[in-house]
């Protein structure tokens, strides 16, 4: 699978030359919860830039879905995973100066919803959810809805301090890299709206990116919120809610159907 050597590329590329290991000590030691010794990322498994093909999407009709980070799901060991094993080693190779390396990860993520890699626990119901708002088709994820993280390294539980996130996302490298990520994939695929799937995922990126205080919904509460990005100039339309699956969080259809309605102005 062939990659265009544009501006997502050469971000990705940057960012994932990072070496992680160090990043992820660095955060476990400065962005946990205050009452938490480590913020519990993982530093044996490489972060994710992105989750689907961003540039198989429809330019100026696609979703980006973002969520807090990605979630470390079951007891195999990373090099025996399906996922994770295959990650470690291209980006090993590629920081020992093998390019193919870097290449063959790329390759990984854009074919996340072709290969049988889905995490069907997250994916598969906001999957549901899209096809039935927004896109006619049986996998909205192949060609309509990107995913990515506010925090792209892995953990199992939530232990990140929101302050202290806030901060390392204005004035750390790994991040100010991993921005750079979400800027290009922006600008490459033209979202038609972006979905925050967390409070803290909506705190972040309405503080770096939002034009305007995001405005809590009327009828439905599990912290659904409606504003709008401003990513390089362009404003986009944003909707947020809870994180999906707790909880607090906006579950159901019925109560996803209630977001939508209030946000388009159906209801």
């Amino acid at each position: 699978m062939s990659t265009p050597r544009d501006g997502l590329y050469h971000a990705t590329r940057n960012f994932m030359a990072r070496n992680y290991r160090d990043d992820v000590l660095w955060l476990n030691n400065n962005v946990s919860n205050k009452n938490k010794l480590t913020a519990d990322l993982r530093d044996d498994i490489p972060p994710i830039p992105f989750t689907g093909d961003p540039w198989a999407k429809i330019i100026g009709d696609s979703t980006l879905f973002i969520g807090i980070n990605p979630r470390f799901q079951d007891s195999t060991i990373p090099p025996n995973h399906k996922e994770f094993g295959p990650s470690i080693s291209s980006i090993n190779r590629f920081h020992a100066g093998e390019e193919l390396g870097f290449e063959e990860y790329v390759s990984q993520r854009r074919g996340y919803f072709t290969n049988e890699m889905k995490y069907g626990k997250y994916y598969t119901f906001p999957g549901k959810m899209f096809s039935k708002h927004w896109y006619d088709v049986e996998n909205p994820w192949i060609n309509h809805v990107q995913s990515m993280e506010a925090v792209p390294w892995f953990s199992k539980t939530d232990e990140m301090d929101l302050d202290s996130l806030l901060d390392a996302y204005y004035s750390e490298e790994m991040f100010l890299a991993y921005r750079s990520v979400f800027e290009e994939l922006v600008e490459l695929i033209q979202p038609k709206f972006i979905q925050l799937n967390g409070k803290k995922t909506r705190i972040i990126f309405e503080e770096i990116y939002g034009i305007d205080e995001f405005q809590p919904m009327k009828t439905i509460a599990k912290g659904c919120h409606s504003g709008g990005l401003n990513v390089r100039g362009k404003i986009i339309p944003t909707v947020a809610h809870n994180f999906s699956g707790t909880r607090w969080g906006l579950n159901g259809e019925k109560e996803w159907d209630t977001m939508y309605d209030e946000w388009t102005g159906s209801s």
